[in-house]
């Protein structure tokens, strides 16, 4: 787990290929996170993958890059990083605990009291 700010930096700066995973379900705050840190990433010069193990709701359909976020039926592949949005627990990603479980180097940003800082 990644408590500080510079190690938070470092890790991206080593990584080129990084995983921005929200929750299932995903609500407007969980989207706009995914969404902002991976703009945020890609002006780092790195590759950005937004993604959310979830049919994402058209209503969120006016979100810029929205149509970047990679679903829950599209393949992804496994990643330097993975840095972890608006989720309290790993169960909240979907499919994407499997990277945590293969090792990946992971963060979580996360708001929840429920936070298992499992990342």
């Amino acid at each position: 787990m990644i408590r500080k700010v510079s190690s938070v930096v470092s890790c991206i700066q080593k990584a080129e290929n990084i995983l921005v995973a929200g929750h299932i379900m995903p609500d407007g705050d969980c989207i706009s996170s995914v969404v902002s840190l991976s703009v945020g990433i890609e002006r780092f010069g790195k590759k950005a993958t937004p993604a959310i193990d979830w049919k994402i709701s058209p209503n969120f359909k006016v979100f810029p890059w929205i149509e970047r976020i990679k679903g829950f039926d599209e393949e992804i592949p496994k990643p330097d990083l993975i840095i972890v949005v608006d989720a309290s627990s790993p169960d909240r990603i979907g499919r994407f605990e499997n990277f945590l479980r293969m090792g990946v180097p992971s963060i979580v940003i996360d708001h929840h009291a429920t936070n298992t800082y499992f990342a």
